[in-house]
């Protein structure tokens, strides 16, 4: 039998490690909307103030 090759996902690193939202603190629970951490939202900024053109 031929063994499975892994697929392009499995083997994939994670999309959107600078996306603020990715490390959340909270989900407010009326409406379901994620709140993301102080360090997060430093991260995403440093982001983007050092790929200013």
């Amino acid at each position: 039998m031929k063994q499975r090759q892994p697929r392009k996902k499995d083997i994939a690193p994670p999309l959107y490690t600078t996306y603020a939202l990715s490390d959340v603190a909270e989900i407010h629970p009326a409406t379901g909307c994620a709140t993301p951490t102080e360090l997060g939202v430093k991260e995403a900024k440093d982001w983007v103030d050092h790929n200013q053109k």
